[in-house]
């Protein structure tokens, strides 16, 4: 066990923990936790998952493992409201930090509360880009198929293509694992592929419902098939889906700096309802900061 000032002891989380930290999110004054399609309880065997221990009784708690391969989201940060944000913070990221060394070359965190915000640039993240939210009501548009191009169910056995995809069409900051993506597609209500003359796949799509009505989760596009209508393909056919189960709202989120899936989205009939989250990343390989506020 790791000794900290404060009489704050920090240790690895395990499976064990489950339900202190349960505990701990209902108690907590300040408490992050990442848009994702997994919960971050489940990532109890996956390190960093980091807890903060003062007298014996559960104060705090921070993740961030690595996934994908050499980015680590900050997925759950969450504080005791007995105790300020910034001490645990600053043991817990250290740690982290160690932990995660400079084989993980980003890290990254998605978040709008201000007070996340001190937290993070305190140690050297800065705001990179920014996650901007997109809205569409009414019926499907009408596309134009491409010829060579048709839209089916994504099939378990996709799951290796679609993986790829993913990988070829996203920098490695939003590529999806094959964990994640795995988890995307057990949590998905709709998914699609869109496959070529040769019947490989060459593009997918997921979708989710809630009271609040769709979303369009994932769209991605084997880069040397892009420029060619594929994108709008899927996501009228998504639109379709989504309309022919009674769902007239449907929403989607892309990157700010994404101006051609922005534009796409627009002559669908999407529109920006003006809400972002903010992006802020650190790169592992500079010196550690020191410290936050």
């Amino acid at each position: 066990m790791m000794k900290h000032a404060l009489r704050i002891a920090v240790r690895p989380a395990g499976r064990g923990d489950r339900r202190l930290i349960e505990a701990l999110l209902v108690a907590a004054r300040w408490r992050h936790q990442h848009l994702d399609w997994e919960n971050s309880l489940d990532l109890l065997h996956r390190q960093p998952f980091l807890l903060a221990i003062d007298s014996g009784s559960l104060r705090a708690c921070l993740a961030c493992p690595e996934d994908p391969p050499g980015v680590a989201w900050l997925r759950l940060f969450a504080v005791h409201r007995d105790h300020g944000a910034s001490g645990p913070w600053e043991l817990l990221w250290e740690e982290a930090r160690r932990i995660l060394g400079v084989r993980t070359g980003t890290a990254a965190a998605l978040t709008q509360q201000s007070w996340m915000r001190t937290l993070l640039e305190g140690s050297g993240f800065r705001e990179t880009n920014a996650v901007l939210f997109l809205e569409r009501r009414g019926p499907p548009p009408e596309t134009i198929r491409p010829g060579n191009v048709d839209v089916r169910p994504l099939r378990p056995d996709d799951l290796e293509d679609v993986l790829a995809i993913d990988q070829r069409a996203f920098t490695p900051l939003w590529q999806h694992s094959r964990s994640a993506l795995e988890a995307a597609l057990a949590l998905a209500d709709l998914s699609t592929v869109a496959v070529d003359a040769n019947l490989r796949p060459v593009g997918y799509a997921l979708g989710t419902f809630s009271a609040l009505g769709g979303h369009l989760a994932r769209l991605a596009v084997e880069p040397a098939h892009q420029r060619r209508g594929i994108g709008a393909v899927l996501t009228a056919d998504s639109l379709r889906r989504f309309h022919e189960r009674g769902v007239p709202t449907v929403s989607v989120n892309t990157q700010a700096d994404n101006h051609r899936g922005r534009a796409l989205y627009g002559k669908l009939g999407f529109r920006e309802t003006g809400q972002a989250f903010p992006v802020f990343e650190l790169d592992l390989q500079e010196d550690p900061a020191s410290g936050a506020p």
